[in-house]
């Protein structure tokens, strides 16, 4: 009977297709062993794997807490300079202006109307060139009547003169009465006096002909001031009037200048040198003159001049430079910067980045031979941007840690790392 039911449900499958196990069949020991194996293989191969990923992985480590160990040993790295030693010639630059060698304002002495104007801004003038007529008639006239006052004062001295030789010869002859008798010391005296008299008139006359001479060689002056002429060679840089302008004479203060005359063949510079170097400047020092609209010409001058004191107020040396314009390459007024040279002393130098300062004062850390740190109070001079002079502290041979900050105290083993600029 089972038998037949099995092959009644057997008969619904399709022809070909394999028929069922039955649903409690066993492996065999066989396939079981297999599996086993299998499941072996692969928790050996998934093992292997996970070791191959992992070991690059544990290297890494290892070397990072191998760097992090060596880094921790290692002494910090600094940025290190040597101390800069300079000798031979320092040179400092100092503003300055020019100004003409020699330059003079011409004023009127008389009174009157410019007649004649003969040169103009900018026209070369020699020494004793005429340069304008001015007409004071008053001036001339006055003139006229002191010669005429100084020939009739002349005239009245020689009246003077003959009265003193009448008066003379009168008392000669009473004195030779006066000695036989024959007159009286009464008249003797008068005629005495009548000398006395004519000789004292005469001196008046003589100083009245001095005093009226003076006078008239004041007037002749004055006359000759009709004339204006160039004091010396040179240029005519301002003037003040056209003609038929009325002038006033002796007024220099409050009217205006008739010309200024500027000799520019040579210029002068006046500047102020710092209380430093005001004991090393000597009168014929030589100097470069650079202009600003032209740098790095440099145009050759000469210290001529000192003040040989220094100014309270500035604590600066006043020094005048001269220099050669045959040229007229430069004009009175330019700005120009002056280039003094001096044999300096022997001078040490540090980088800016170098100078701590605290408020104990400025020091520097030194690195010693032995790479520690040793900071080394220093006194500062000059300061030159990104360099400093150090006037006491270093010997020049040292080498320093630029911009070592607070965590490297006294004695800290550094690795020093050489820079230049």
């Amino acid at each position: 009977m089972s038998s037949q039911i099995y092959d009644h449900q057997n008969s619904n499958q399709n022809p070909g297709e394999p028929a069922d196990l039955p649903a409690k069949a066993k492996p065999s020991r066989a396939g079981r062993v297999t599996i086993v194996l299998l499941f072996l293989c692969g928790m050996l191969l998934l093992g292997s794997l996970l070791a191959l990923g992992a070991l690059p992985r544990l290297e890494r480590a290892e070397r990072t807490q191998q760097a992090v160990r060596e880094k921790r040993n290692q002494p910090p790295r600094v940025i290190a300079r040597e101390v800069e030693v300079h000798t031979g010639t320092r040179e400092i630059t100092l503003p300055g202006s020019l100004f003409a060698l020699r330059e003079t304002a011409l004023h009127p002495r008389v009174d009157g109307y410019l007649a004649k104007r003969l040169v103009d801004i900018g026209d070369q003038v020699s020494a004793d060139q005429l340069l304008a007529r001015i007409d004071a008639p008053e001036i001339e006239a006055n003139l006229e009547q002191a010669r005429a006052q100084l020939t009739e004062s002349e005239a009245k001295r020689e009246q003077m003169l003959a009265d003193v030789r009448l008066a003379q010869v009168s008392f000669d002859r009473q004195a030779k009465l006066l000695s036989r008798d024959i007159t009286t010391q009464q008249e003797y005296d008068d005629y005495e006096a009548a000398l006395q008299v004519a000789k004292a008139n005469l001196r008046v006359a003589e100083a009245t002909i001095l005093a009226q001479r003076a006078n008239v060689r004041r007037l002749e002056k004055l006359v000759g001031f009709q004339e204006i002429r160039a004091p010396f060679d040179g240029v005519i840089t301002a003037r003040g009037y056209d003609e038929g302008a009325l002038v006033a004479g002796d007024q220099p203060g409050q009217a205006a200048e008739l010309f200024r005359v500027a000799q520019i063949d040579a210029l002068r510079v006046f500047v102020d040198v710092p209380q430093e170097w005001s004991t090393r400047v000597r009168t014929g020092d030589e100097v470069y003159l650079e202009r600003r609209e032209h740098p790095g010409e440099r145009i050759k001058a000469q210290v001529a001049r000192t003040t040989s004191s220094l100014s309270p107020e500035t604590r600066t040396l006043r020094v005048e430079i001269q220099v050669a314009n045959r040229e007229r390459k430069l004009l009175p007024g330019m700005y120009v910067r002056a280039h003094l040279q001096f044999d300096a002393p022997r001078s040490i130098r540090i980088p800016s980045a170098a100078l701590i300062t605290r408020g104990d004062g400025t020091r520097v850390a030194v690195i010693d031979t032995d790479q520690r740190i040793v900071y080394h109070p220093v006194t500062i001079g000059q300061d030159f941007g990104s360099h400093l002079e150090v006037q006491t502290g270093l010997e020049g041979d040292e080498l320093l840690a630029l911009r070592p900050g607070d965590d490297l105290p006294e004695g800290t083993v550094v690795e020093a790392v050489r820079r230049d600029e």
